[in-house]
């Protein structure tokens, strides 16, 4: 089984697992301090663009990494309120979601990203 960690520093830890089929791949930890900002790059290998932003909450995530990745999407209390894998491109609806600002997250093994996100109504 795969496990993925995500770590936020002062808030909670978030512990998501995947089955596989066949060997999988290493796992990714990440730490992150929110404290530093909503704009962060743990590593300069991944790069994100989110469209459109803002949004009605569903929005396009694109990756120059073809593997497996999680989005998180996080409210101002710090809880999350969405998680999703996806590989490269991605459609994310997220229209469930109350409007407001999101901290959004994408992980993979090449690093992560944290984004801010608008979603409107």
């Amino acid at each position: 089984m795969k496990k993925l960690l995500l770590f936020i520093l002062l808030i909670y830890v978030v512990q998501v697992k995947a089955q596989c089929n066949g060997p999988c791949g290493d796992s990714v930890r990440l730490t992150t301090n929110l404290t530093e900002g909503i704009e962060k790059t743990t590593n300069n290998n991944l790069q994100i663009d989110v469209n459109p932003n803002p949004s009605s909450g569903k929005f396009t995530i694109e990756t120059n990494v073809a593997e497996k990745q999680i989005v998180f999407i996080f409210d101002v209390d710090g809880k999350l309120v969405f998680n999703q894998f996806i590989k490269g491109q991605a459609i994310i609806d997220a229209r469930s979601l109350n409007a407001g600002v999101y901290s959004l997250n994408v992980v993979s093994n090449q690093g992560s990203v944290t984004k801010k996100m608008v979603i409107v109504k």
